[in-house]
């Protein structure tokens, strides 16, 4: 079986490049630091699972990830947030739009396990 596939958004590569070497053995993942590459990517390749940092300078997560429901509805967002506003974060999350929020630093075993559940129920969704 393939692994499930996940884009990830944030403007800071450390974070990026942290969140691949965590997340690659159980993940296919496609990484950016570009929210409208993000999105662009996304519309030819609407992957299941998508987590996006909460502030970013070019578009917020929040905005993102409405985008990102606007093109696939059914794809599990989560924010990772850092310096953002936890109300803020907690208000995107308690919608129907994210699926869950880690705050920085996050717990690799958590995230592992949130994703991949997520991805359980995104299949289910789906029919598969």
């Amino acid at each position: 079986m393939s692994k499930p596939e996940l884009l990830i958004l944030d403007d800071e590569e450390e974070v990026l490049s942290a969140l691949n070497r965590v997340l690659r053995h159980d993940f296919q993942i496609f990484l950016f630091s570009d929210p409208h590459k993000a999105l662009d990517f996304f519309e030819e390749n609407p992957v299941p699972l998508v987590v996006s940092d909460m502030r970013m300078p070019v578009m917020d997560g929040t905005t993102f990830l409405a985008r990102i429901s606007e093109l696939n509805s059914k794809s599990k967002k989560f924010i990772l947030t850092g310096h953002a506003d936890i109300n803020e974060t907690e208000t995107a999350a308690t919608g129907e739009m994210v699926f869950r929020h880690f705050e920085k630093p996050w717990d690799n075993g958590e995230l592992i396990s949130e994703l991949k559940v997520a991805h359980k129920l995104y299949l289910a969704e789906m029919g598969f």
